[in-house]
């Protein structure tokens, strides 16, 4: 690290140093060198994985919008009888 870094106090509990410490020896680096490059990375992570269960709650919705479609499609089906009115129907809906 270069001289001219900024020096940066930072309370943190006890058990997140711990943490640091372990990861720090594990990787054979500074504890100061395992936090700037945990932050880095951290800094660097694509925005889709801000979110682990995004991609999880899209599908899921996705899913919902076409079984309600096609219940709604059954409804309309059901009520209306003859495929000229439902073709109707569907285009205006369209």
């Amino acid at each position: 690290m270069a001289r001219e870094d900024l020096h940066f106090r930072l309370r943190i509990p006890e058990s997140l140093k711990e943490q640091v410490e372990k990861a720090s020896l594990e990787n054979r680096r500074s504890m100061t060198a395992e936090i700037i490059a945990r932050l880095e990375a951290s800094f660097e992570a694509p925005q889709e994985l801000a979110s682990p269960y995004e991609a999880l709650i899209q599908k899921i919705l996705d899913s919902v919008e076409t079984n309600m479609k096609s219940r709604m499609d059954t409804m309309f089906e059901d009520l209306l009888g003859s495929d000229s009115e439902q073709s109707a129907v569907k285009k205006r809906r369209e």
